[in-house]
């Protein structure tokens, strides 16, 4: 919506605050004074597509897995990586989330943290102790507007290993095909619009796996239209 001149003339330190929320979107009008009345009313109409919750545990990996839950505080990725390395990776900045309500962790989601550790034992022998985070997302869509829940397009996470996505729900929607890069990122290894209960489980950092989500569309403006996912990363903490 803004002029590129514009954009480019705008310091690094005020699109971190904005990206923070150190900067509230009330203060817009006094940062960007080139923003015309109509160009900032129609910035202010924009409706929030995510929303996010997040939840931390250490996982110790011996004779069984045990799962203690502890506050996540601040979220960063400091390894994440983007194809365009001459672009800042916001994802670095520390930013934080809501935390998932007590109540919502029941005997599923500690089943699904177990059988993922699991996983993670079953490819690197010697891991005993993970550090999980897990990122409980859903993206609307709305009626000729597509969303994301990958707006930094091809990239990794940083993390050791993954699940970029175990989808809960589709709800009205195309698109949201993930797909998986070898270390050109171009070529393609794996694509898949993941359906209700399906996800990827995958290493990440230090691989030459890359990877992204499309955007996903509104397919009737009759009813809500969105993804529900959970994301997981995981760090081995030996």
């Amino acid at each position: 919506m803004l002029p590129s001149d514009t954009l480019k003339r705008i310091p690094v330190a005020i699109w971190r605050n904005l990206y923070q929320g150190v900067i509230s979107d009330d203060d817009i009008p006094c940062l960007f004074d080139e923003i015309s009345p109509e160009i900032y009313n129609k910035i202010s109409s924009l409706q929030p597509t995510r929303k996010r919750l997040i939840s931390k545990y250490i996982v110790q990996i011996n004779n069984k897995i045990n799962i203690n839950r502890i506050k996540s505080s601040s979220f960063r990725q400091k390894e994440a990586k983007l194809i365009k390395t001459d672009i800042f990776d916001y994802r670095k900045l520390n930013r934080t989330f809501a935390e998932l309500p007590d109540e919502l962790l029941d005997d599923h989601l500690l089943a699904l943290i177990e059988f993922t550790a699991f996983r993670v034992k079953n490819a690197a022998p010697s891991a005993n102790k993970l550090i999980v985070t897990i990122h409980h997302t859903i993206v609307y869509s709305y009626f000729d507007c597509g969303s994301t829940n990958s707006p930094e397009g091809i990239h990794q996470d940083g993390m050791d290993y993954i699940v970029s996505a175990l989808v809960i729900e589709r709800q009205n929607i195309s698109g949201g095909t993930s797909i998986i890069y070898s270390s050109d990122k171009v070529t393609k290894l794996f694509e898949c619009e993941l359906q209700d209960g399906q996800g990827i489980f995958q290493p990440d950092a230090g691989t030459d796996l890359w990877h992204e989500v499309t955007p996903i569309h509104c397919q009737s403006p009759k009813a809500s239209a969105y993804r529900s996912t959970i994301g997981i990363d995981i760090t081995i903490d030996n």
